[in-house]
């Protein structure tokens, strides 16, 4: 009974909302490029010789690729190619939206995951920051997207953030300063696998576009389990659109 009331009402706020139908455009494919972030003697970057790139992937696979690096698991390679994961990376994509979805109200740039520490640029404004490889993230460009839209996202060394954030203690953690940054970490060694550092975007990212409301998560917990029946509680999180507030960040350099 629980469950059929449960139906009833959900139908009823959908409908209520008025939700017409969500629309999620995929960014994935080998239609990316990425470079190296080049610093020059005036202490600034300068960006050369953009090369295709496939998202989902990483900096090492998108090398191997195109024959720049050897393969790190033969012999020691491992050894020539820890220099990838200690320069800055820029990955970009240019893509389109039809005027169908650029009627919609709201609109999400969703990335599953990015490894790891990174700012991204959308239509050349400057947005959140990440700091972990382990969460999605999402970022609200309604006031910015346009037909013709640009992505850029810049990967920083690791090694960067642990040695500033290990100087904060005045103690030593164990197995710091790894410790500090929310990636796997066998990828700093283990005696089973080499020491390979990935950065990029390793999951999948999306344009997610919508009007009122959107089905944000969902999931069924289970309580208790009988021979005669089991006792389930369906979760689901809903985002609805405020028409007067933004929640587009914009981070200062």
């Amino acid at each position: 009974m629980k469950l059929k009331w449960g139906l009833i009402f959900l139908s009823s706020l959908l409908i209520n909302c008025k939700q017409s139908t969500n629309s999620i455009q995929s960014l994935n494919g080998n239609d990316w490029q990425f470079t190296q972030d080049y610093k020059n003697p005036n202490n600034t970057y300068d960006i050369v010789n953009w090369q295709p790139a496939t998202v989902p992937g990483s900096v090492q696979k998108d090398l191997l690729n195109l024959g720049r690096i050897p393969d790190p698991f033969k012999g020691s390679n491992e050894d020539s190619i820890q220099w990838v994961s200690e320069r800055s990376w820029i990955y970009k994509k240019e893509f389109s939206v039809s005027a169908e979805i650029l009627k919609k109200q709201k609109h999400i740039l969703r990335f599953e995951g990015l490894n790891t520490y990174a700012h991204f640029l959308f239509n050349n404004k400057k947005l959140t920051k990440t700091n972990n490889a382990f969460r999605s993230w999402e970022v609200d460009v309604s006031d910015l997207i346009e037909t013709e839209n640009a992505v850029e996202i810049t990967f920083y060394p690791t090694d960067e953030y642990e040695e500033k954030e290990s100087a904060k203690l005045n103690y030593t953690l164990p197995e710091s300063p790894r410790v500090f940054t929310r990636k796997p970490q066998f990828q700093y060694g283990w005696d089973w696998g080499p020491t390979i550092k990935t950065m990029g975007i390793w999951r999948g990212v999306s344009l997610v576009s919508y009007d009122q409301v959107r089905m944000k998560d969902a999931f069924v917990q289970t309580n208790t389990v009988s021979e005669e029946k089991a006792m389930l509680t369906a979760n689901i999180e809903f985002e609805t659109f405020d028409y007067d507030k933004s929640s587009i960040e914009i981070v200062n350099n």
